[in-house]
């Protein structure tokens, strides 16, 4: 345990506070049982260092500690917190839960057991959706981190404090808010470097190894979160990887579900539960009509690659611009808002709002007519008349 200890304290000293996510300002910190969850490589581990660094620095009181740690092989997580707590410790911040067996049941126990400890742990969705041997839901207040939002692309770059913006707000004052970000920046270009290398946090450290580490951590998604979590075999894994493959091909795309089947050889019960892996591991983007809910066995009106920086990765060739519009606008807006696909214009949101996205020159057509119709347009710096620019919807979170 000595080990363990000395190894958070040396993460913690070497973590920095210069930049904080949204999410961390969000958080009831005060709660005894804390989940955050999110894809991999959103900073999930650097926000329970921050944490610790700000309000615990005396490692007798908070300790951090990975799962997948070897000296987890011998010992067990219920041990180690209750000589922790009987010398003095109060918080554990625990990452990858889910390299523990019975994660979920041991932290349970450790819930009940210790009423003057306070947990905070992180794992990926579809690790917290596929529930252990004991039921957290009850007893945990789980938050989700997002990748990086432009705006908060922006501030980390640029050294900025451009603040968070309603959905409302957007939509009624995208001309005076454009205009005074724009006078801060040269927002176009750093648009342009956001879609390639700006949604995954670890760009800051190391920016030139940035596509291939996000390729690893797209290959860690398949072959060991969803192999731990979708009990799959080889077989099925190699079929979920060229999947993937066709998805990243053809998006944006209206999936016929038979041909899928046809062209996989898998059964179309197989094709749903791999929509739902790759939606809840934030691999894909699934949008539905207002109409629909989103269920595991239901077909999806359109998808897309969970982010534009995905889309430089797994596409062959440079993806379509319009393409990448459609990715960046779902990936940001979701996350606070109602997204559904729209016809015959590209989306609804909050059922409120109908927008169609596009170049310059996109005319109005397919909104004509439509309840609080709006042009979503790219390469614009400001908006003007019923034009606002994509960029913008970057400042959601």
């Amino acid at each position: 345990m000595d080990r363990l200890i000395r190894f958070s304290a040396l993460r913690v000293r070497q973590i920095t506070l210069s930049f904080i996510r949204y999410l961390y300002h969000e958080i009831d910190w005060n709660g005894r049982l804390i989940g955050i969850l999110g894809a991999r490589g959103t900073g999930k581990t650097t926000m329970l260092l921050q944490r610790i660094k700000q309000q615990h620095p005396n490692p007798d009181i908070a300790l951090h500690l990975s799962l997948d740690d070897p000296w987890f092989k011998e010992h067990g997580l219920i041990d180690l917190a209750e000589d922790f707590v009987n010398k003095g410790g109060q918080y554990l911040y625990l990452d990858e839960v889910h390299r523990y067996p019975d994660w979920s049941a041991s932290i349970k126990t450790l819930y009940d057991t210790f009423p003057e400890l306070h947990i905070v742990f992180t794992g990926s969705s579809i690790l917290y959706l596929k529930k252990g041997d004991a039921d957290l839901s009850r007893r945990a207040t789980t938050y989700h981190l997002e990748g990086l939002s432009f705006r908060e692309y922006l501030n980390v770059t640029e050294e900025l404090d451009l603040p968070v913006f309603s959905l409302d707000e957007v939509m009624k004052d995208y001309i005076r808010i454009s205009q005074g970000i724009s006078e801060q920046t040269k927002v176009l270009r750093a648009f342009q470097k956001y879609t390639i290398h700006g949604y995954y946090p670890f760009f800051m450290d190391r920016k030139e190894h940035y596509p291939v580490t996000l390729a690893n951590i797209i290959t860690q998604v398949l072959e060991t979160d969803l192999m731990l979590t979708g009990n799959l075999k080889i077989e099925s894994m190699n079929k979920l990887k060229r999947f993937l493959t066709i998805i990243a091909e053809m998006v944006p795309f209206q999936p016929n579900i038979s041909e899928l089947s046809a062209k996989i050889v898998i059964s179309r019960a197989m094709i749903y539960q791999f929509l739902d892996y790759l939606d809840q591991s934030a691999v894909i983007n699934m949008v539905f009509k207002e109409s629909k809910g989103m269920k595991k066995l239901e077909k999806p009106d359109k998808i897309y690659l969970h982010n534009t920086n995905l889309a430089y990765s797994l596409a062959d060739d440079t993806p379509n611009k319009g393409t990448l519009r459609e990715t960046f606008f779902v990936n940001q807006v979701k996350p606070r808002n109602r997204l559904n696909f729209g016809e015959p214009f590209d989306f609804l949101i909050d059922g409120n709002y109908a927008v169609e996205i596009g170049g310059k020159n996109k005319k109005a057509t397919q909104i004509k007519g439509k309840k609080n119709p709006f042009l979503v347009i790219d390469d614009i710096e400001t908006g003007y008349q019923n034009r606002i620019p994509l960029w913008l919807f970057g400042f959601l979170y």
